[in-house]
């Protein structure tokens, strides 16, 4: 129904349903975010995310995190703004303050749902957080549709050096390019790394090989090729968030992650 919505697939106020897979990205400045229609449905949804029955079949349940993923990604990215560096600024759409009261739902919600995952056990939990990581990495990669390639080109790498070190990082222009404060998915991804109760014994490691190796469908990590494709892999998802940062932040924490 959330998707529905905010997608504007209804008629004679009516919320059509199934909602129209074709449809990939929501629009900030449509009637659906002026309307305040959506606050009884999250306020349901936080309801039923709050039930102990309910949290125990999403974490037993690995198709459950694939339908919350296609509704967190509609939003991933959305009212992308760029800095007006020479541009004389005569009027500002509103549409970012809806977009973030929106946000603040889809956080809730994010929020709840990762602790279903502690009603599971470690593999459900390593299934999920692959799932989410994929789906961020796909997008980023634009290998999943819906974000438009013109403000959100493909990663691209350059070398910087930070103190002795010469580090491979994202090439980010803050400055200039598009950036967006909402990313849900990762909003998700986060809460389910703080179960760090089911992660009990695990080395930086080992975390790093099991995630790489479900990202990329390998069993193991063997030489230096595929540790450095997996280093680039988790960077490029973990790096999406930071672009709304300072860039001196930015460039410290992408340097930590290697």
């Amino acid at each position: 129904m959330l998707r529905s919505f905010y997608t504007n697939q209804y008629t004679h106020k009516r919320i059509l349903l199934p909602p129209s897979a074709h449809i990939l990205r929501v629009e900030p400045d449509s009637e659906a975010f002026k309307m305040k229609k959506a606050s009884p449905l999250f306020s349901h949804l936080k309801e039923l995310l709050a039930a102990p029955g309910v949290q125990q079949f999403i974490s037993r349940t690995p198709r459950m995190i694939e339908e919350v993923l296609r509704l967190l990604a509609i939003f991933t990215e959305m009212n992308p703004t760029k800095r007006a560096a020479e541009n004389h600024v005569e009027y500002e759409s509103e549409a970012w303050i809806k977009a973030f009261q929106v946000s603040g739902d889809l956080g809730r919600v994010a929020r709840l749902w990762s602790l279903s995952y502690s009603c599971g056990t470690r593999k459900d939990l390593w299934f999920t957080l692959a799932s989410i990581s994929r789906e961020i990495y796909r997008m980023a990669t634009l290998a999943a549709p819906g974000l438009d390639a013109s403000k959100f080109p493909a990663p691209a790498w350059h070398t910087v050096a930070f103190g002795r070190s010469q580090w491979r990082v994202l090439a980010l222009d803050v400055q200039a390019a598009f950036m967006s404060f909402h990313h849900p998915m990762h909003w998700l991804l986060a809460g389910c790394l703080k179960l760090v109760t089911m992660m009990e014994g695990m080395r930086a490691q080992e975390l790093r090989e099991v995630l790489g190796a479900m990202l990329d469908g390998a069993a193991a990590l063997e030489d230096e090729d595929r540790i450095r494709q997996t280093n680039d892999m988790i960077l490029v998802i973990m790096d999406v968030p930071l672009k709304g940062t300072c860039p001196l932040g930015d460039a410290l924490t992408r340097i930590c992650l290697c």
